[in-house]
């Protein structure tokens, strides 16, 4: 009796001792992991996401609108020549993307820009002395007369000037939307930054522009309005996010 009693306590004591033994030995063993992937204050760049096919292209609001097949009855064909102005990726290419067969984009917006100026009543002696119409040669007798201002809005692309450090509010239309684009083509200094802030009308100064000209565009007031204006329970703003009025 008594010796199976110290058996028994022998065959106990060595258990625990191996369940000990077992214990240190793996906590001897683990190693702390380093790996940057399991490391809480490590940073991993994550890859680039993979780009789809393009879609849509903004530069400047209303000039697909407004200048592609604008008045083309066909819908459908419509609707493939915007559809192929916003696929084009490559600036290189924007003024001869092909919007149809045999039709490009310089030429579809020359045709179009001579029937929206003709909403201007405005009298002219040479065609742009009065500054009441968008710039084109006088000397030209067809669509080509357009030629250099379809080849600037073919450009979807905003200029911005860099050196100022000024950007007007929407009510000083010369010194807001377009200003850098007006200044070159009237060969002036661009009086402020340019660009596209949140509280620039940029319908109505893009419809006054292709319609009554770079004049009354960098006069103090627009011309042409599309009739929309603030909508929303307050103003959009250039300072505080996120920057447009509530729906």
């Amino acid at each position: 009796m008594k010796i199976n009693t110290l058996l028994l306590a022998s065959l106990a004591s060595l258990g625990l001792f191996a369940c000990g033994d077992d214990v240190n030995k793996t906590m001897v063993d683990a190693k702390p992991q380093t790996d940057a992937n399991t490391t809480p204050d490590a940073f991993v760049q994550p890859a680039a996401p993979t780009l789809g096919t393009q879609v849509d292209r903004l530069g400047r609001p209303a000039i697909n609108t407004a200048l592609n097949h604008t008045f083309d009855p066909d819908a459908a064909r419509k609707q493939a020549a915007k559809d192929a102005y916003n696929a084009a990726a490559n600036p290189a290419t924007w003024a001869t993307t092909a919007l149809g067969t045999g039709d490009v984009v310089v030429t579809q917006f020359e045709t179009n820009l001579g029937i929206i100026d003709s909403l201007d009543s405005s009298a002219t002696v040479d065609g742009c002395s009065d500054g009441h119409h968008p710039p084109f040669y006088t000397a030209a007798a067809d669509k080509t007369a357009y030629q250099t201002l379809a080849g600037a809005l073919a450009n979807d692309a905003l200029l911005l000037n860099t050196a100022s450090g000024t950007c007007a509010p929407a009510a000083s239309p010369r010194q807001g939307y377009l200003a850098v684009e007006g200044a070159m083509a009237t060969s002036t200094a661009p009086m402020s930054c340019g660009g596209r802030a949140p509280t620039y009308d940029v319908i109505d100064m893009s419809y006054t522009v292709l319609a009554a000209g770079i004049g009354p565009a960098l006069s103090t007031t627009t011309w042409v309005s599309d009739g929309v204006d603030t909508k929303g329970t307050g103003a959009a703003n250039n300072t505080d996010f996120p920057f447009l009025a509530a729906p």
